[in-house]
C-alpha cells in the first residue's frame, strides 16, 4: 500500500510532466506536425488517467487509515474489559464514553 509521501511524489511528477506537455505542446503548434500533436494527445491522456488512478489510490490509502485506526482504537478497548459469562464487563468501574457493562461478546 502506497504511503502519504509517495502519492504526493507522484503527484508532483505528475505535475511536472503535465507542464511538460504544456512547452511541448506550444512547440510543435508552430511545427505543424501531426504525429507529434498526436502523441502529445496521447501523453496527455495517460496523464490524465494516471491523475485518476492516484487520486482513487489516495482515497482508499485514507479508509484503509481509518478502517485501521478504528480497529485500534477497538483493540484499545478490549484491554480494558474481561469476559464473564458471554458479556464483557470493564476490568475496572466503568469505561469513559461506554459506561458499565455488560456488552455482548459479538460486539467486541
Amino acid at each position: 500500500m502506497p504511503d502519504l509521501a509517495s502519492i504526493s511524489t507522484a503527484f508532483q511528477s505528475l505535475k511536472l510532466a503535465s507542464d511538460m506537455v504544456k512547452d511541448i505542446r506550444q512547440s510543435t503548434t508552430t511545427l505543424k506536425d501531426a504525429t507529434i500533436n498526436f502523441k502529445i494527445a496521447e501523453l496527455t491522456n495517460a496523464l490524465a488517467d494516471l491523475q485518476l488512478a492516484l487520486a482513487d489510490v489516495k482515497v482508499e490509502n485514507l479508509e484503509l487509515r481509518e478502517e485501521l485506526a478504528e480497529l485500534s482504537k477497538t483493540e484499545d478497548l478490549r484491554n480494558l474489559l474481561r469476559l464473564t459469562d458471554n458479556a464483557y464487563w470493564p476490568k475496572g468501574d466503568e469505561i469513559m464514553g461506554y459506561g458499565s457493562g455488560p456488552w455482548c461478546s459479538k460486539m467486541f
